[in-house]
């Protein structure tokens, strides 16, 4: 296997797409196509997606301004084309919280020599291309920086950080609408919509001792886990006081997390559907049996469901809960460590429409 770095990638780009295009040249579906020859997206078609993602250098998180000097729309909307794909993600706001476009909400990504992501809409839809617009939801080191009693601590790179509060979603409200008002993409790539937990044991476990004195002290240390920003969610999202001098018990947060996912999904769907009412939301779900996720209307009312870990079992027991209208994607990377050809295979012998 070749292996080069990811800027080689970039840079490389244009000169690599012409022997990349080969192994799909043989394989383009049937179906209208745009005036560039590329089959558009129909509906009995499968979806041809790629992200190229500028999260991440070498394992942790790609600094502000990394990928700006080198990403170019022009040649990036070209790699996507000669590679017969039909969808594109690539990127609003990621990880560190700078836009990679001219935004007024978030701050802009530093060096940006292009209006990266409008640009590669219009790119985009000149070729045919579904282009969707990422956002990272629970991971944003700007807004971590600017409220930190709103964030937990720790390794971004490992869990999601930011609580869902009511002045976060209030946030993700407006940089939603403003990425439809400046961008228009086909579609909002959403990543990481978890409500971040408290680290250990922060619960009462059904039926614990917490009348004797280690009781007490071992609820004491579970609910200071708790943030002051969570206590007064509990309130809005429960209608009720967090728990005096103790903690909640595991059922009651784990219905509180829940809560917190699916009013986050709510803004961010209603807003995007406002801005265009034909607007795809592409969710991305790192594990599909997440309890967060459960008995929610998330997988129901997504139109792109992306099983991340390229897990088809898991797909397979989660497809009774999507919408009739819902596609089901999954993931091929290196970190997942899935072969595409036995992928493929696999995906062909389960009978689901993937």
């Amino acid at each position: 296997m070749l292996t080069i770095s990811r800027r080689q990638f970039l840079e490389n780009a244009a000169g690599a797409a012409g022997a990349l295009a080969l192994s799909s040249a043989g394989n383009a579906a049937t179906g209208s196509t745009s005036a560039a020859g590329v089959p558009a997206i129909t509906a009995p078609e499968r979806i041809r997606s790629w992200c190229v993602d500028f999260n991440w250098l070498n394992g942790t998180y790609a600094p502000p301004g990394y990928w700006t000097n080198v990403a170019d729309p022009a040649k990036h909307i070209a790699w996507h084309r000669d590679m017969n794909c039909n969808a594109l993600s690539t990127f609003a706001v990621p990880f560190h919280g700078l836009a990679w476009f001219r935004s007024e909400v978030a701050p802009v990504n530093p060096g940006l020599k292009h209006d990266f992501l409008p640009e590669m809409v219009r790119l985009g839809e000149r070729h045919g291309i579904k282009v969707f617009a990422y956002i990272n939801v629970a991971a944003n080191r700007f807004w971590s920086a600017q409220y930190p009693a709103e964030s937990r601590r720790g390794a971004f790179v490992s869990r999601p950080t930011v609580a869902l509060t009511s002045r976060y979603l209030d946030y993700l409200r407006r940089l939603v609408a403003e990425i439809f008002a400046k961008a228009n993409p086909a579609g909002l790539h959403i990543d990481w919509l978890v409500s971040p937990m408290a680290s250990g044991n922060a619960t009462v476990q059904n039926g614990a001792d917490t009348a004797t004195a280690a009781g007490k002290a071992k609820a004491a240390k579970a609910a200071a886990a708790w943030l002051p920003c969570e206590r007064e969610m509990w309130r809005e999202l429960l209608g009720e006081k967090f728990p005096a001098g103790s903690a909640p018990s595991a059922a009651d947060a784990a219905e509180f997390h829940k809560r917190a996912v699916v009013r986050a999904w709510k803004i961010i769907r209603e807003t995007a559907k406002a801005a265009r009412s034909d607007a795809l939301l592409r969710f991305n779900c790192p594990h599909l049996e997440n309890p967060q996720l459960r008995g929610t209307p998330i997988f129901r009312e997504t139109d792109w469901l992306v099983g991340e870990t390229g897990d088809i079992a898991g797909i397979r027991a989660i497809k009774q809960h999507a919408g009739p209208h819902t596609r089901l994607l999954t993931c091929l990377a290196e970190w997942n460590g899935k072969d595409p050809l036995k992928m493929l295979a696999a995906i062909d012998a389960s009978g689901l429409d993937i």
